[in-house]
């Protein structure tokens, strides 16, 4: 229905016509009358006699020799063209009674037909004829003088002067016959389309009533005139050819004109326009139910393939298993090449025996139809018996394992885990690039030569591919960059310390499975390491701990029973020289062993830290008075700068004041005896900076790192009581509290300073805040 419509390939915008007025079919129709009545006016003053119609009428004269120029009436031609066959028929064309092959050969004939061999048939056939009497031959060229029907001939060459009276004749029954069909049309029978002409002071109507005041009466109308340029009308297209048609009517007067042409849409006479509304109505019903009847199918097509596609390979209801047959497991790539070799083969039949076949049954209007729907129902089915096939394969889970892009893959993957990276990319981009541009070469060269309908499947079928391939790459590209993705995340993570972090190897392939693979190595084997280092420092830990525990129990009680010793009234001076060194030496120990305590907790992390606001200047000024008399013993002078007002920063009082002692100690220990130790105190970028300075009595030929480690002292003689823990310590308690510890050795000058962050006004506030609701959770 939708197909053998008229509108058919319009769309759906014909239908937004409300009525038959507003339609490209009204239109149609309307043009089609305006050429009627310009041309039964054109042609009434050629073939009428005082208005009606007159075989006397004199339609054309030619030039057969100086001084003869005949001239042929109406009545002439008509007893001329019934003499030689001619007549007028049902499209008031001009035709010949007789076969085209008998027209053909009797055409040869007359051609190579002398004159007076057509004359003689001409008398044989008694036919009295002037036309005849005056002419040697039929297809003889002369000079054309005049033609009543073509007043204004205007010739582009001079050989268009020139015609044969059988082309003459030809062309006067053309015109005729547009005379016939106009008069018919607009005069002879009743219409309801109305015209009205004045050109000066003839007037051309077939209706009298209609004029200026009444033209707007009617339903749709057309009026243009010689003084004006726009064409006065209510219709739905201005109609292209009045306005030309008027004009050519007119060239060669001077007169004025005005043309009217109206259609009554009341339709009281049952004409053109009366049975193409009729016809208007019946098609919009019918594609309207042609289109309600496609989306219903559209809807019940899809539901069913969808209901198909649901049940297909399902061999029972519930059943957890899949039927497979044996083409679903030939892959989808075999599947495609057999979609397309199928319909070839079909559509093949089809052209050689479906076309014949359908020939039989249908009306040869239909054939073209006929063919196009047997070819899309050949493409319909073959596509919907192998997309099924792929479907079951989907179901069971074996698409990809069938594939042959798998197969391929798998057999190349060897070679793949030979290359390095940089061969790989440059050998797949070679091959996408070559691929590509055989798409497109292919592509081109049957876009630009196709002819067929497979042809065309054969283009779409490459562009498919075309997109597939690249889609294909795509994917691979963006898998790639994934796995790369993860990896990366996978180092990141390890080197921040997350040494478990593991891969999962099943996500990756090709290089990228073995780099990945290497890295869960490199991160087990890291963990490892740690692992043990961990455990070795713990056990390490433990064992001084351990130690020094033992170690303290009899120290105590050698540091006690030598002060007990020491309060007898002891006469022998040696045995008081021993008692110092003893007591002297078990101090030493003692502080040894405290100091490995602490070192030991300190590295281990088994240390609390209570962070609070402090001001480093006064702790600074109370660590300097608490030295200042052992400092004395070494004649060594403390030379303090600090600023006067408080610098606030956030530690833990306890250890900052044990890094202090540590650093003090260490000044007063290896400081040169009588010289100076610099203290200062600065805010350099919200930070408080402390630097103590003093040189050294004996030369610092050992790097500041090494300072810092454990057992370590400066003194390489190892001559002082130091036990190499102090400045180790001091750097770990400080690091604890979110400090930063450096040394800087010039020479003989030992320099450290301490850096910590300093409480800004937000920071106190949050501090306030978090105290005020800490009070209203304790209240």
């Amino acid at each position: 229905m939708l197909y053998t419509n008229d509108n058919f390939k319009k769309g759906l915008s014909w239908m937004n016509s409300e009525t038959y007025e507003n339609s490209p079919a009204f239109m149609a129709q309307f043009e089609s009358d305006i050429n009627d009545i310009f041309s039964y006016v054109k042609y009434k003053n050629a073939f009428e006699g005082n208005g009606t119609f007159s075989l006397d009428s004199e339609i054309f004269s030619i030039n057969i020799a100086p001084g003869k120029d005949p001239v042929y009436t109406l009545r002439d031609i008509i007893k001329y063209a019934k003499l030689h066959g001619y007549y007028i028929n049902e499209n008031y064309k001009a035709d010949f009674f007789k076969q085209e092959d008998e027209k053909s050969s009797s055409d040869t004939k007359n051609n190579n037909m002398s004159a007076a061999e057509y004359k003689t048939e001409a008398e044989e056939a008694n036919a009295s004829n002037s036309i005849d009497e005056d002419i040697e031959s039929p297809y003889t060229s002369y000079l054309v003088n005049w033609r009543a029907y073509n007043p204004d001939n205007k010739l582009k060459e001079p050989g268009d002067a020139y015609m044969s009276i059988d082309k003459l004749i030809r062309e006067s029954l053309d015109k005729l016959g547009d005379y016939y069909s106009a008069y018919n049309r607009l005069i002879l029978n009743p219409t309801n389309i109305k015209y009205r002409l004045v050109y000066g002071d003839d007037i051309y109507t077939n209706d009298e009533n209609l004029n200026d005041e009444t033209l707007y009466n009617f339903g749709k109308y057309a009026q243009v005139n010689s003084e004006n340029m726009i064409i006065n009308n209510n219709l739905s297209k201005v109609p292209q050819n009045i306005s030309l048609l008027a004009a050519e009517l007119s060239e060669g007067t001077e007169s004025r004109y005005n043309v009217m042409v109206a259609v009554d849409t009341e339709y009281p006479v049952k004409d053109q326009y009366y049975f193409g509304r009729l016809n208007y109505l019946k098609q919009r019903n019918i594609y309207f139910n042609g289109m309600v009847l496609t989306a219903v199918g559209l809807i019940i097509m899809a539901a069913t393939i969808i209901m198909l596609a649901y049940f297909a390979g399902v061999p029972f209801i519930n059943a957890k298993d899949r039927r497979v047959y044996a083409i679903d497991k030939f892959g989808i790539e075999a599947d495609i090449v057999l979609c397309i070799l199928s319909i070839m083969v079909f559509l093949y039949i089809g052209e050689k025996a479906g076309s014949k076949f359908l020939h039989v049954y249908l009306a040869e209007e239909n054939w073209r139809f006929g063919e196009k729907l047997m070819q899309y129902i050949f493409v319909y089915a073959c596509v919907f018996f192998w997309i099924f096939s792929v479907i079951r394969a989907i179901k069971a889970g074996i698409i990809w394992d069938c594939s042959l892009i798998k197969r391929l893959k798998d057999e190349l993957g060897i070679y793949e885990k030979k290359q390095s990276y940089k061969n790989g990319i440059l050998l797949k981009f070679a091959v996408y690039l070559i691929l590509n541009i055989i798409f497109i070469i292919s592509i081109s060269t049957l876009g630009a030569n196709e002819s067929t309908l497979i042809q065309r499947f054969a283009v779409t079928g490459l562009i498919i591919l075309c997109i597939f391939v690249n889609l294909a790459v795509f994917h691979n590209m963006y898998k790639k960059a994934i796995q790369t993705d993860k990896i990366v995340q996978a180092l990141r993570s390890i080197a921040e310390g997350d040494t478990a972090y593991k891969l999962d190897l099943s996500e990756f392939n090709g290089r990228e499975a073995d780099a990945a693979k290497s890295l869960n190595n490199i991160g087990l084997g890291l963990e490892n390491a740690i692992n043990d280092r961990v455990k070795s420092e713990r056990l390490k830990a433990d064992l001084i701990t351990n130690v020094s525990h033992d170690i303290k129990t009899p120290l105590t009680s050698i540091i006690t029973y030598v002060g007990l010793i020491k309060r007898e009234n002891i006469v022998n001076e040696k045995v008081r020289g021993y008692l110092e060194i003893l007591e002297n030496k078990s101090n030493h120990l003692k502080n040894l062993t405290e100091d490995l305590v602490e070192a030991s907790k300190v590295s281990s992390g088994n240390i609390s830290v209570d962070m609070a606001r402090l001001d480093l200047a006064e702790m600074i000024q109370q660590t300097n008075g608490e030295f200042e008399e052992k400092y004395a013993q070494k004649q060594l002078d403390i030379i303090s700068e600090y600023p006067n007002v408080p610098v606030i920063i956030w530690a833990d009082g306890r250890h900052l004041w044990r890094v202090l002692e540590n650093l003090y100690n260490n000044a007063f220990k290896y400081a040169i005896k009588g010289s100076r130790v610099y203290v200062s105190i600065s805010v350099e970028n919200d930070y408080a900076v402390f630097i103590m300075k003093n040189v050294s009595e004996n030369p610092l030929n050992i790097s500041p790192q090494e300072l810092t480690e454990r057992f370590v002292r400066g003194d390489v003689s190892r001559t002082t009581e130091g036990s190499g823990l102090g400045l180790s310590i001091a750097r770990s308690l400080t690091l604890l509290q979110e400090g930063n510890f450096e040394i800087q050795i010039d020479g003989d000058l030992f320099k450290v300073v301490l850096k910590f962050k300093i409480v800004s006004e937000s920071d106190e506030d949050d501090e306030s805040n978090e105290s005020d609701k800490s009070g209203e959770y304790d209240e």
